[in-house]
């Protein structure tokens, strides 16, 4: 019978997730020992494959794929490794192959370090202790999984980015990859996806403004830096409303770092499942914001509200969302009425279209706008009215010392928040390395878990201590320097509406109640001057000029923020009889 002959094949592979790092286990390190192993018995490789950077948990490996081809051609026959590690860390797979596959195929099996050749005659006696080494060598590579995800998830609790690629808007710091900054041409476009919300475009219109502006989408920003990104090939890879919603859901663009949104089933594959959102991991200010807080919020408010959109328009109506009747509470529907050849839009409760439990509480849409219009500026007259007398102020001297003292105290519970959350980690560590038993370890994370609880419980109730007692012109002032911009306004607008309003009921009778938002803010705003002597003197009415489109004086009592007074279609009319007239963006 003739001689087999054998075709030599070298296997290489290294990953530093399965703790393959160092010189050792390096290709060059690997390529050497099989090259000395073959030309001491005078044979020569005839083909090398090599994966690089893949793990050994799995045989998804371009290499190895190239491997099994050309075994099934005929090109090699003979697999020579430096060891079984770099040929597999997975014990089932590992054994499939070298117990039943390769002897099917007829391949030849080396591990140079192992002293295993499978064309040896006791080969099938060393089968007991070639097992024993690949379930070592997969109880190797769960323990530094187990390690990589103790490390991983500490970072991603110290506020680390630990992603290949940042979030669209940001950049890794060149200085330290685990820091983002804000890359400016694509967060100016995130600033303009959350403005045009605000102002009243949909999702889906908003992308096509993108598209016709020739701006590229995400998943086109990847592309064009080399990433490769799975959209299908039939589809567009430009702006979608899914992506413009992707950007105005995400939290990270306030600043806060999201992280730990999937986790793998299982250290022997890449499978992957989704974590529940409430047990996502957020941390607070770990990188810069590109949108204000304020923004988002609002933003987040008008995503859970009811809005609809003409079939040919690109905004979304006007009180869409914020219009509901005073009674039943439901929201009020647009609807168009014809009469006599002419057109009249109108606001209705819902809950009287759909089931007819309800009154109507109909109402014109640009008288209900003249309304909620003259609300507003005597809204925006008032707080200027006491803004002014807020930017005169100074904090007093017991203000000031009570400000240190808390400053000083949230230090403090931070420092022991840092050190509590670093002893788990380290008990953690000990544990895995084997110096802590269970119990012990159980004890102590325990321990620092209490620890962590009741420094976290008392920053949440400094922090509100420190809003109590925080300069108004940090914390008061601003959001009253927002609403500047609308003071002379002769259009009422959807981005108005936004900024300001929290809802606005409809009664029966034409009556309409405007509540904003900021109520408990306001209030924090009239007990601080009250505590520092100040009188607030709001006349209840006051003459009203009819050269200007509003000119209504503020209503508003010293006990702000209950909810204004019921406005009337009476109150939209001066004194001489002439209707007050707001314009109104349809």
């Amino acid at each position: 019978m003739a001689e087999k002959t054998y075709h030599y094949a070298a296997y290489m592979r290294l990953s530093r997730e399965d703790g393959d790092g160092g010189e050792s286990n390096s290709i060059t390190n690997q390529r050497a020992i099989i090259k000395g192993f073959v030309q001491s018995r005078g044979v020569t490789i005839e083909k090398e494959y090599i994966d690089d950077g893949f793990t050994g948990m799995n045989f998804d490996r371009p290499g190895f794929k190239e491997l099994l081809e050309d075994i099934k051609n005929g090109v090699v026959n003979t697999v020579v490794v430096k060891d079984l590690s770099r040929f597999g860390r997975n014990f089932t797979e590992v054994g499939r192959y070298l117990e039943q596959l390769f002897p099917v195929w007829g391949v030849r099996f080396i591990a140079i370090h192992d002293l295993h050749d499978s064309a040896k005659n006791d080969a099938a006696a060393d089968t007991l202790t070639i097992a024993f080494k690949n379930l070592l060598n997969e109880g190797y590579c769960r323990d530094i999984s187990t390690k990589i995800k103790a490390t991983f998830d500490m970072k991603r609790r110290n506020g680390d980015f630990i992603g290949n690629i940042a979030p669209y808007g940001y950049v890794k710091n060149p200085e330290n990859h685990n820091k983002l900054l804000i890359e400016e041409s694509s967060a100016k476009i995130v600033r303009m996806i959350f403005d045009l919300k605000i102002e009243g475009m949909n999702n889906g219109r908003i992308a096509d403004y993108l598209n016709s502006l020739g701006i590229p989408s995400p998943m086109e920003r990847l592309t064009n830096m080399g990433v490769t990104v799975g959209f299908a090939k039939d589809k567009e890879p430009g702006w979608s409303h899914q992506a413009v919603a992707r950007i105005l859901t995400n939290e990270q663009y306030i600043g806060t770092m999201v992280q730990g949104k999937s986790r793998k089933l299982s250290f022997k594959n890449k499978k992957t499942a989704h974590v529940p959102k409430e047990d996502w991991i957020r941390v607070k200010d770990a990188m810069p914001a590109i949108v204000s807080r304020r923004t988002f919020e609002y933003v987040q408010d008008l995503l859970a509200r009811d809005t609809g959109t003409a079939p040919d328009q690109s905004h979304v109506y006007l009180f869409s969302g914020f219009a509901r009747c005073g009674d039943c509470g439901q929201t009020m529907t647009r609807v168009q009425i014809k009469q006599h050849g002419n057109t009249s839009v109108f606001q209705v409760c819902s809950e009287n279209r759909i089931r007819k439990t309800c009154s109507s509480h109909r109402i014109k849409e640009d008288k209900l706008a003249r309304m909620v219009a003259a609300s507003i500026r005597e809204h925006i007259e008032y707080l200027n009215l006491v803004g002014e007398k807020l930017k005169k102020k100074e904090l007093t001297p017991s203000r000031n010392l009570a400000m240190t003292s808390v400053d000083e105290k949230i230090h403090e519970a931070l420092e022991e928040l840092n050190y509590c959350r670093n002893a788990k980690t380290m008990a953690y560590e000990d544990r895995v390395g084997g110096i802590l038993d269970q119990d012990g370890f159980v004890q102590i994370t325990e321990m620092y878990t209490a620890r962590i609880k009741k420094a976290e419980d008392q920053i949440e109730w400094l922090q509100g201590e420190k809003r109590k007692l925080i300069d108004d012109r940090v914390y008061l002032i601003p959001w009253i320097e927002s609403i500047k911009e609308f003071r002379d306004f002769t259009e009422l607008t959807r981005k108005m509406l936004v900024t300001m309003v929290e809802d606005i009921f409809v009664f029966e009778g034409g009556n309409v109640e405007v509540t904003f938002r900021y109520a408990d803010q306001i209030a924090d705003l009239l007990r601080m001057l009250l505590e520092d002597g100040e009188k607030i003197e709001v006349p209840r009415k006051m003459e009203i000029n009819i050269d200007e489109p509003v000119s209504v004086a503020a209503i508003h009592q010293p006990t702000y923020p209950q909810v204004l007074p019921l406005w009337r279609e009476s109150d939209l009319v001066d004194k001489n009889g002439v209707e007050i007239s707001v314009a109104a963006m349809g």
